[in-house]
């Protein structure tokens, strides 16, 4: 038998604010109960192993629910751009990366924000060719949903003046010319031009990102996967599943798909066979089916009902029609298998909302769970119909964080429709958290911070700190039908922990995101530390 006592610190069970203690057992990898010292040692009773948390916090390890586990590996292998400041210091990294390598190489940097730089605009397609003349380079931006390349990298995918723009995405031009810039569905044949990795340069990416989500307390991601070319992954994607499995071994966090697929019998197929899904009362368990919508608000492809506040004339856009939605909701509903679904424009949102009642209406509701991930801006009148269809709104705090600086200047008045997790809450609707990791870093205690101060946004949509913790954890647990499972120190369950080397119900609001992680701990055995 392994035993642990975790003492000197406070224990935050995570099923109410009040429920805190100063010690938890651990017993053969679940929690065997919390309480004092004392009491937890006659649980324990001889032979056990004391984890002193030096004043510390423990809580219920952390999920991710909105995560691209492979995508994420190929991009921690390449140039992370998002601190830059100004053109200037991205070209000067771009060129200190072409002096490494040979001509030729495809260089990839992620991350980069144009509405931060000194400049205020997009590095020039001339610019990029002055920098990269021998090497294809793609930069793909910080919302993932834009990519600006170099004409190399054009030339490889086969783009030039005279193709047009594929349903779904844009290639940018102006005065005749390409800009460099692709948006949504134009820049797969550019990601497809790619190659892909060798496998030991990408089983050394993966573990060093493992890494790093351990060191966030994260023990359970919500993980986004391709089974084929269509989607942000490119021909990356038919590969993300046997690569995820060839790893999956070696990886001690705890994985939910979220699969990608043409149709709802592919996902179906992949969930049952490759990640244990299993069919109970109708309903298939074990994972659920992505699908897109829209776009981002950064890329202003997110679909809205009015014009964008900076960009008079511009809605944002559909990257699959509402018809092909409709059929995959609803053979999805009949099949009884959750839809997790990209939406972030309100009217992108408003039209998802619809397709599911419609769908429940004709198979019933079946208790699917379904959500919107993003749910980028909910008009008001919208969340009694989004309660009626039962469905989850997955938040991505992370993006609050990134985005205060420049979100008023997209959506003028109506910024206090943006990210509404307050409201939702108060509705009575079902809410989780994610990092969308590569978009975002998958830091929890930053999201944390973020729900909680909302800087650049309204607080009228400001949580408080339990209800931000409860986004990764017993909600998170909710929204995989896993809430018997995790998201809260109850006996019985799985010993997945995080230690803090804070409490964070009481340091000062402003101070969350400083909040480190100091031990990370998955079936009751400490997986990583600080």
């Amino acid at each position: 038998m392994t035993r642990y006592l975790f003492t000197n610190g406070t224990v935050i069970t995570m099923e109410h604010e009040a429920d805190q203690h100063e010690a938890c057992a651990v017993i053969d990898g679940a929690i065997a109960g919390v309480g004092n010292p004392a009491q937890m040692k006659k649980i324990l009773a001889s032979d056990y192993a004391e984890i002193d948390m030096n004043g510390g916090t423990l809580l219920p390890g952390f999920t991710d629910c909105h995560l691209h586990m492979v995508l994420s590996t190929f991009f921690t292998m390449n140039l992370d751009l998002a601190k830059t400041a100004s053109i200037k210091e991205l070209m000067t990294i771009i060129q200190g990366r072409v002096k490494q390598v040979e001509p030729g190489k495809w260089l990839l940097g992620m991350r980069f924000r144009e509405d931060d730089y000194a400049e205020g605009r997009m590095p020039t397609l001339s610019e990029l060719d002055e920098a990269t003349p021998d090497n294809p380079l793609v930069l793909l931006r910080h919302d993932g949903h834009s990519a600006l390349v170099n004409s190399v990298a054009l030339k490889a995918a086969g783009i030039t003046i005279d193709t047009p723009d594929p349903e779904g995405g844009i290639i940018e031009k102006k005065d005749g010319m390409l800009t460099g810039v692709l948006k949504e569905l134009a820049m797969q044949p550019v990601i497809s031009a790619m190659p892909i990795p060798e496998m030991e340069e990408f089983r050394r990416g993966c573990m060093e990102f493992v890494r790093r989500l351990l060191s966030y307390g994260v023990v359970c991601v919500h993980n986004i996967m391709q089974t084929g070319a269509d989607g942000p992954s490119g021909d990356l994607g038919p590969f993300e599943i046997p690569i995820f499995k060839l790893f999956e071994p070696e990886i001690p966090i705890r994985s939910y798909p979220m699969i990608a697929a043409p149709d709802t019998a592919e996902a179906v197929k992949v969930i049952s066979e490759q990640f244990g899904g299993e069919r109970k009362n109708g309903r298939l368990v074990g994972g659920a089916l992505k699908v897109f919508v829209d776009g981002t608000f950064g890329s202003r492809t997110a679909y809205f009902t009015e014009d964008y506040h900076d960009q008079p004339g511009e809605r944002g856009m559909l990257v699959n029609s509402l018809e092909s939605l409709k059929q995959l909701v609803c053979t999805a509903q009949d099949e009884g298998i959750q839809v997790a679904v990209h939406a972030i424009g309100d009217r992108g949102v408003s039209e998802m909302v619809d397709i599911f009642l419609e769908a429940q209406k004709v198979y019933g509701k079946k208790g699917l769970r379904h959500r919107i991930e993003h749910a980028g801006m909910i008009a008001s009148e919208l969340f009694p119909k989004i309660r009626e269809a039962q469905l989850i709104l997955s938040f991505q705090p992370s993006f609050i964080v990134s985005e205060g600086s420049w979100m008023k200047t997209r959506v003028g008045e109506r910024l206090s429709r943006v990210y509404p997790i307050r409201s939702a809450i108060d509705q009575g609707i079902p809410v989780c958290g994610g990092s969308d990791s590569p978009i975002e870093e998958p830091n929890v205690m930053e999201g944390v911070w973020g729900t909680v101060i909302r800087d650049g946004f309204t607080s009228d949509q400001a949580l408080s700190v339990f209800e931000a913790l409860s986004l990764y954890t017993r909600w998170a647990a909710f929204a995989s039908f896993q809430e018997g499972v995790r998201g809260t120190i109850t006996p019985g369950l799985p010993a997945d922990l995080v230690v803090l080397d804070k409490n964070p119900l009481t340091v000062p609001p402003g101070a969350l995101k400083d909040i480190q992680a100091v031990r990370t701990v998955i079936g009751g055995e400490t997986v990583w530390e600080r």
